[in-house]
């Protein structure tokens, strides 16, 4: 009996010490910097899940959340988004019931920061939730910096620059303060791109400048592949085309030496536009089929669906357990009402109690029937998005590729074909076959973004603009942004609206004899106003009601919840051109 007592205690003893050892290497790799894991990839995947699994076998729970969360950044680096958040979901969930609000509102805030170039509006909610839970918990300083300077991101991405740069400078004055070498740089390189997109480029340099010797000092690559990347930015900013391109390359060869996606995915993208500019169309494309094979494998129709239903099921499960604990109050409080009404006159109390729990139960099935309208409403914009997502992804997977196809035999034929007169008509063909490609893109971009901007839509007109710029040399286009705040809009918002600036640029090319176009946005009263204004020689009354195009225009607005009309554009010359004004309906997005 004695001996069998102590066997189990002397196993209890061994147990115990060897699972304060385990506890120790977890929290050891757990602290790892983020230069560290971010020097291999592929070794600190294996490093992680490992120790993910020693957290598990000891039943360390903040152990094991935290290796959840840095297993999740890898991932994301990685181009696995479907992965990374499960696993983040995994640790949201385990910091919570751990109440341990650091590492909460530090997960929050860099899965709100991952998320930026996917759903910007979803990216702004999990960032802010992550700064509320760090502030009412009276966090680190380490923590409140590194949420500042992801806020900044986003802040930087909606065009808010002066609020980016407030942030980006409070998070680097606590860097300095703490001496944190490994964040000082994220910061630096943060200032720096916003001082270039001001057009401040000496400073922007001589900020880079400043974190290149900060990350002279890191053990890996990514710091330096990053650097490299934002001297390629900073250079095509200003027109450099093969300064940037070399920064690009160099930035390029370190990432993919190191499994960084993202910085390859970029890299390829960035290349192949400044080729293009240099009408160097080989390495055009072969730069952009290389960026379309990265961005195809890490963010297909499927991994979005995928990430999106995870997201759905995280935050339909925390609106359940709100409902529960609110059921949970409702029952107690009815417990408490009937308990004190005993105590008085029975037969009285018995009525006005039996009054107040018809109330209160009247109260509960009407918030069931309002959570259950809610619920169905989600599920049924679900299934709409999951129908767009699978259109978008026939026509992409589809018809793309057999126009990619085409083009590529055109392509080839005409090497083969020695008559001019034919290889002309080929290059029309081809011509036509890409701008169709090209429309086809611009669709399934609309699809895919049923959560857009006005913000958004600038942009794409924008980046259209530059794109058909060569074709266009004799007309002078201008887009003014005077609205004070961005608007929200649906997919089939953003492809009428590009759709209707399509046909009002054709129509002011083909007919009005204009050399200067002005697309103006403003605020209006219950949403924001398009103008296109030309100085050609105008629109005449019977050719308004004749027009099908007009009609056309019309009906997208129409469509796209707007109105549409035409008015006289007195130019400074005397000239009569024409203004097309187009006033939409839209939800202005709060910050």
């Amino acid at each position: 009996m004695f001996l069998s007592r102590f066997l189990i205690l002397a196993i209890a003893i061994n147990y115990s010490i060897f699972a304060q050892d385990l506890k120790s290497i977890v929290d050891s790799v757990n602290n790892l910097s983020a230069t560290e894991y971010l020097a291999n990839l592929y070794n600190s995947k294996k490093i992680f899940e490992e120790n993910l699994n020693r957290a598990r076998t000891i039943n360390y729970k903040i152990g094991e959340a935290r290796a959840l969360n840095i297993l999740a950044i890898t991932y994301y680096l990685m181009g696995n988004y479907e992965k990374s958040t499960e696993l983040n979901i995994q640790s949201f969930r385990i910091f919570e019931e751990e109440k341990a609000f650091e590492d909460l509102a530090n997960a929050y805030g860099e899965y709100g920061y991952q998320m930026k170039r996917r759903e910007l509006e979803k990216a702004n909610q999990y960032m802010l939730k992550g700064i509320q839970i760090a502030e009412k918990n009276k966090v680190s300083k380490v923590t409140i910096a590194k949420l500042y300077d992801n806020f900044g991101v986003i802040k930087e991405m909606e065009g808010k620059l002066d609020s980016a740069l407030i942030l980006y400078n409070k998070a680097l004055k606590i860097k300095y303060d703490l001496n944190d070498e490994v964040g000082i740089p994220f910061s630096l390189n943060k200032i720096a791109n916003v001082k270039a997109l001001q057009g401040k480029f000496r400073e922007a340099y001589s900020i880079l400048n400043q974190s290149d010797k900060f990350r002279a000092k890191e053990t890996g690559d990514y710091g330096k592949a990053d650097n490299l990347a934002y001297y390629g930015d900073f250079f095509s900013m200003e027109g450099k085309i093969d300064s940037a391109i070399k920064y690009y390359q160099s930035s390029l060869d370190l990432s993919l030496k190191n499994g960084y996606t993202f910085l390859v995915e970029y890299c390829y993208k960035q290349l192949s536009d400044l080729f293009e500019k240099k009408s160097d169309f080989k390495n055009a494309y072969l730069n952009f089929k290389k960026y379309s094979a990265y961005k195809d494998s890490i963010t297909n129709v499927a991994t979005n669906q995928r990430i999106a239903e995870l997201e759905l099921a995280f935050e339909t499960s925390e609106k359940d357990k709100l409902i529960a604990e609110q059921q949970l109050q409702l029952k107690q409080r009815a417990i408490l009402f009937i308990s004190v009404g005993t105590t008085l006159l029975f037969l009285l109390l018995a009525m006005f109690g039996l009054y107040a729990f018809q109330v209160q139960k009247r109260k509960v099935i009407a918030k069931e029937m309002e959570l259950t309208r809610k619920l169905s409403i989600e599920e049924t914009n679900r299934k709409i998005v999951e129908t767009k997502l699978s259109i978008s992804r026939e026509l992409h997977d589809n018809i793309g590729s057999q126009l990619t196809l085409i083009i590529s035999s055109l392509d080839n034929l005409k090497s083969s074909i020695i008559e001019n007169s034919l290889r002309e008509k080929i290059n029309d063909t081809t011509d036509f076959a890409r701008l169709t490609l090209t429309e086809l893109r611009n669709t399934v971009w609309a699809m895919k973004n049923e959560n857009g901007t006005l913000s958004g839509l600038i942009l794409k007109i924008q980046d259209y603009l530059n794109r058909i710029k060569p074709s266009i040399e004799n007309i002078s286009v201008n887009i003014q942004t005077e609205v004070q705040k961005d608007y929200k809009l649906n997919s089939t918002q953003l492809l009428n609206l590009f759709r209707i600036f399509q046909e009002t640029l054709q129509n002011v090319i083909k007919h009005s004899n204009a050399s200067e176009v002005k697309v103006i946005f403003s605020d209006s009263e219950n949403g924001f106003l398009m103008k296109v204004c030309d100085n050609g020689k105008g629109i005449k009354a019977s050719e308004t009601i004749e027009s099908s195009g007009l009609n056309f225009i019309k009906h997208r607005a129409e469509e796209s919840n707007g109105k549409f009309f035409i008015e006289d554009n007195q130019t400074d010359n005397g000239q009569c051109g024409t203004k097309m004004i187009f006033e939409i309906q839209a939800e202005p997005i709060i910050n």
